[in-house]
């Protein structure tokens, strides 16, 4: 019984390895696991196989952190809820594994602590369950695709990837800047949402930008990218108190125009039309 096993004590740390014979491990957390607040960690490493949270991990309100790592896939079926502390996972450590992807099923809290998903060699899912980080910072970062499906709250928000995905549930609420950075396209679908309260809002790509519901309140959107269109019309597509659209290669709102509601706004359009 896990919970009961380590509810009395300060941090705990699993790791398994590849077995002989070409084996993997494999560890499944199915209990929920509570540790006592103050300074407390989390670590957990499966190197060699997949890592499945499917018990709550809960820490104390303190400076907790919780590290959990895998060569293979991290699967977040459960709740992770910590303090002031950090949440970093980290999957896809060896590019061989046959998945090495990361899928977040279930929340992320913290207060105000920093929240780090890295995918070294394949996607990021966030398929359910929110990211909520109060002050704290929130960083996606993968070698291949970051589906965003569900609700990021927090300071700083920042999702890089070879293509960034964000369907009608994913909303972005950020009481700092905004940085989306794609080494090929960024796809917005109609009701996905990306909002500043006080900072800046960044979107780039090397390719098309399909863009909506950017609001940065009291700052600046800026969209750089071959060209830039238009994602749906539920949201005004560029919103605040200024904007700079760039298309590098292409045009600015081509087939439908980029709705905007902005005190300025500045475009070029290196190849074509701004509409």
């Amino acid at each position: 019984d896990v919970e009961e096993y380590y509810n009395d004590y300060r941090a705990m740390h699993i790791r398994t390895r590849g077995v002989s014979g070409g084996g993997s491990g494999q560890i499944a957390l199915e209990d929920t696991l509570n540790l006592n607040s103050g300074g407390n960690s989390v670590f957990i490493l499966d190197a060699g196989g997949n890592l499945f949270i499917e018990g709550t991990i809960n820490t104390g309100s303190g400076a907790d952190n919780i590290i959990l790592m895998a060569d293979g896939a991290v699967v977040v079926r459960n709740p992770i809820n910590t303090g002031s502390g950090f949440v970093l996972t980290v999957s896809g450590r060896n590019a061989g594994s046959p998945d090495i992807s990361t899928f977040l099923e279930s929340s992320i809290n913290t207060s105000g602590g920093f929240v780090t998903i890295l995918a070294q060699n394949g996607n990021i899912h966030q398929t359910a369950g929110s990211i909520n980080a109060g002050s704290g910072h929130v960083f996606f970062s993968a070698k291949g695709t970051v589906f965003l499906q569900s609700t990021i709250n927090g300071g700083r928000v920042g999702i890089a990837g070879n293509f960034i995905s964000q369907n009608g549930s994913g909303v972005i609420n950020s009481t700092d800047d905004v940085i989306y950075q794609s080494a090929t396209a960024i796809n917005m679908s109609g009701g996905s949402q990306v909002n500043s309260s006080v900072g800046d809002i960044f979107i780039t790509a090397s390719d098309n930008a399909n863009v909506t519901g950017l609001r940065a309140n009291n700052g600046t959107v800026v969209v750089a990218a071959d060209s830039i269109t238009d994602a749906g019309n539920s949201h005004a597509d560029v919103a605040g108190l200024r904007a700079l659209l760039l298309a590098t290669n292409g045009s600015i709102g081509a087939s439908n125009p980029i709705d905007t509601e902005l005190g300025t706004v500045g475009g070029f359009a290196s190849g074509g039309t701004i509409r």
